[in-house]
């Protein structure tokens, strides 16, 4: 009888998951890149170091690499170093789609008030913008989505950009009719 190694060809254990990591896309990634905020409805508050802020979660669709074109490493204005860049390049891989994408950031949660789902008739309206932040004396920078420019505004309906951004829109929608007639019974 011959001896059946049953684990052959079977990976080791260690070869099977990926470490955890802290690093998630956040605002620093999106700076000077053109983006289309959707907000999902759901929003909360949290404690900060300063206290309490609002937070609003968007499906984030990033339309372009900025000015400067896409770069690998970028500024983290928290702790004034560079981290690298979590958002992967438009020009190279397309628009990319940042679901449950939570924007804190005042200028950010101000603008998108009334503009999600349930205000809308299940349908979020878009918030079009080129993400900056600017300097504020001896307090932390103020983040907003400045206005697009007439070549902006151009970009964002392409054919092939708004397709992506009506298929992740339609995500909202599709999961605001599932709550909404969840919420019937």
């Amino acid at each position: 009888m011959t001896d059946v190694n049953v684990n052959a060809g079977q990976d080791d254990d260690e070869d099977i998951f990926e470490a955890s990591s802290d690093d998630f896309a956040s605002k620093f990634h999106l700076k000077d890149r053109l983006v289309m905020i959707y907000p999902t409805g759901k929003t909360g508050t949290r404690q900060g170091e300063n206290g309490p802020y609002v937070w609003m979660e968007t499906v984030t669709v990033v339309l372009d690499d900025g000015p400067d074109g896409w770069q690998p490493m970028v500024m983290n204005y928290d702790t004034s170093t560079m981290v690298p860049n979590l958002v992967p390049s438009v020009a190279e891989e397309g628009p990319q789609v940042l679901t449950n994408f939570q924007w804190s950031a005042g200028g950010v949660v101000a603008r998108l008030q009334g503009k999600d789902p349930k205000s809308n008739n299940g349908v979020p309206k878009g918030l079009l913008g080129r993400i900056d932040a600017k300097a504020m004396k001896g307090k932390a920078a103020a983040w907003r989505p400045n206005p697009p420019t007439d070549e902006d505004s151009a970009l964002a309906v392409q054919p092939d950009i708004k397709a992506v951004r009506i298929k992740a829109r339609q995500v909202i929608v599709d999961a605001f009719k599932v709550s909404e007639d969840g919420d019937a019974f």
